[in-house]
């Protein structure tokens, strides 16, 4: 949309109207610009982008899915506001898409005759149907707000100044005076619509077996709530449909297409079980496994014929959870569904080196101080790892060998450990607990491979604890108290570098990284707060990054706040850290695959928290695409 400008600002300008850009989208694409499997992410955007504003004052701004007030603008400076919902970074999962729907974007705006009339049908090419024809710039329809807001209206107010000062009305309240409205209601709209039957929701809850002399069965939960039938435009509003769930209590078939992709299918000569329906659970059982041998996985198929999988564990029930401050004992009862052939019962979630293996469904704790505050029970036929000692048969699922306990000493026992503290001195300090040294990087300077570089509580700073260089080395940089009580202020300088022959058995573990400050004007490169390149890997855990900033200077500069710029076959990792309230700024240029901006870039990524960051075009002379994820494709 374009809109007039004042003289004044035209001049500064040097255009006579400026461009007001309206994106509404609901979008995938492949995180990092890598097209593989899993780096897939989906996301809804709703973007309002104005180059330069015409007046100072107050804006609202009407789309269709959101009105946005802005207070105190500035005339002659850019307004980008961007809300984008779902961007995680890889592996893409159902709980990635689902997050896209949480958002004010939606239903899907359709074409119209008139502004929030009467749908128009779906187009068709070459055999496909689409909601509009792309090169079509018309009216619309769907916005949850009201016909008349399938709009893109933009509104300013202002007081009436005399030399700056607002004036007053006979009461005393500033005057005020509506200095723009203008509209447009031609969209264009793109997307193609899927004719085909939409998969069920299907949720596998559990799949136990129970097995006692008498009774041995597979019990299986499932959550599926009534789906939406398929939807044409301009068609009546589709009602909810309750679809049959089949049962299948043995693995699914695979099949391997001529492609390479392998694709699932019933068990052949196993019959199905319709599963009992009661509102959205539904629950069924096998019949009696006299053999005893039960199967590793079942299948689930819904009403289209999908096919979903899990694998079958036993059930615990616990009887009897107890902590005794007088004699600092934590009781413990569970048996399994398993009385025939027991399985081996652990307990997790407590720090002591005693054992914690069940006996006969019982187990006494002591010297336990404090009350856990929570506690699991594992069961070795359930548990994704067995307790040391004991194997698991593939094929029948018979657990055999001892059980012993595996030490939970600490776990820096037995290494070299350099010490860094605050009271700490370069000079004359050794690292040992009696004469620390001072900074990071002494200790790293000083460690050699295998050692830990233990780094007391407190807030580290200025040179020697920011531009850290892990020098190559396999070595553990950790914090005794965790990231909320060690804290590197970077001073807006960059946090660490592992640039030679690290690898992830080089760590970081347990900081908090904040204000740190990089820019970087590299042509298809960037830079980061934590950096690998060319031969390094690295594992980051347990930290948090938060108020720093990553800055493009040039249009095809890729920034992020961790990053691996590394040819390392070793792909860097993080894991359990948390990203917040940071600023990424890239070069803008994406429509050529550079000039990204993101919060990670390059590790795989496990259990990590990512909220409230900014990522924004700060090179953007050549357009800008920031913020989101676009895919050139060329030959």
């Amino acid at each position: 949309m374009d809109i007039p400008l004042p003289a004044a600002v035209a001049a500064v300008a040097g255009n006579p109207t400026t461009r007001a850009r309206l994106v509404l989208g609901h979008e995938a694409g492949f995180a990092n610009l890598v097209v593989e499997p899993g780096a897939q992410t989906v996301f809804t955007r709703i973007r309002v982008d104005i180059r330069d504003l015409p007046y100072s004052g107050t804006y609202r701004i009407t789309t269709p899915y959101k009105i946005l007030v802005v207070s105190n603008a500035v005339a002659a400076t850019r307004l980008f506001l961007t809300e984008d919902v779902g961007l995680t970074p890889p592996p893409a999962s159902e709980a990635n898409f689902n997050l896209s729907l949480h958002s004010k974007y939606g239903p899907y705006l359709l074409p119209s005759n008139t502004r929030g009339g009467a749908e128009l049908p779906p187009v068709t090419f070459e055999g496909r149907s689409y909601i509009a024809d792309a090169a079509r710039i018309g009216k619309i329809t769907g916005s949850p707000l009201g016909p008349q807001t399938n709009v893109f209206r933009i509104e300013c107010w202002d007081y009436v100044r005399n030399n700056g000062i607002p004036v007053l009305d006979p009461a005393g309240n500033p005057i005020v005076t509506k200095l723009l409205d203008t509209e447009v209601d031609d969209f264009t709209l793109t997307g193609r619509i899927k004719t085909d039957t939409i998969p069920d929701y299907v949720k596998i809850d559990r799949a136990s077996y129970f097995n006692s002399p008498t009774d041995k069965r597979v019990d299986v939960f499932v959550t599926s709530p009534a789906s939406l039938t398929n939807r044409l435009p301009a068609q009546p509003f589709s009602t909810l449909v309750a679809r049959p769930i089949t049962l299948y209590p043995a693995p699914p078939q695979t099949n391997t297409l001529i492609t390479g992709t392998t694709v699932l299918a019933p068990p052949a000569g196993v019959p199905g079980i319709v599963m009992a329906r009661n509102g959205s659970s539904l629950f069924a059982q096998s019949p009696q496994i006299k053999t005893g041998i039960f199967p590793q996985e079942v299948t689930v198929m819904d009403g289209i014929g999908a096919i979903y999988r899990a694998r079958v564990t036993d059930s615990l029930y616990i009887s009897t959870i107890n902590y005794s401050p007088a004699s600092q004992t934590l009781s413990v009862e569970s048996i399994s569904s398993d009385t025939v052939t027991p399985p081996v019962l652990s307990l997790s979630g407590v720090e002591t080196t005693a054992p914690t293996i069940f006996q006969n469904g019982v187990l006494n704790l002591t010297g336990l101080a404090a009350v856990p505050n929570e506690v699991g029970i594992v069961s070795s036929y359930g548990a994704e790892g067995l307790p040391a000692g004991l194997t698991l048969n593939a094929t029948t699922g018979v657990i055999s060998g001892t059980p012993t306990k595996e030490s939970a000493a600490d776990p820096l026992a037995g290494k070299t450990i350099l010490n860094v503290s605050q009271t700490g001195n370069d000079t004359t300090g050794n690292g040992s607990t009696a004469a620390p040294f001072a900074t990071i990087q002494k200790a790293i300077d000083s460690a050699s491979n295998g050692n830990v570089v233990l780094v007391g509580p407190g807030t580290f700073s200025g040179t020697g604890n920011t531009n850290l260089n892990l020098r190559g080395k396999q070595i553990i940089v950790k914090s005794s108290a965790g990231p909320d009580q060690t804290i590197l202020d970077l001073g807006r300088q960059k946090g660490v570098s592992a640039d030679s022959t690290e690898t992830l058995d080089t760590v970081i573990d347990g900081f908090t990284f904040k204000n740190g400050y990089v820019q970087s004007g590299a042509d298809w490169g960037g830079d980061a707060i934590v950096c690998t390149r060319n031969q390094a890997s690295l594992k980051i855990k347990n930290c948090i990054f938060t108020l720093n900033e990553t800055k493009a200077t040039y249009v095809t500069t890729n920034m992020q706040i961790v990053a691996n710029r590394s040819s390392s076959a070793s792909i860097p990792q993080v894991e359990n850290c948390l990203f917040f309230d940071n600023t990424v700024g890239g070069g803008g240029w994406t429509s050529v695959g550079g000039g990204s901006a993101s919060v990670i870039g390059g590790f795989d990524v496990f259990n990590c928290t990512i909220a409230n960051n900014t990522l924004y075009s700060s090179a953007s002379s050549w357009g800008g695409y920031a913020g989101g994820i676009r895919i050139a494709v060329s030959g």
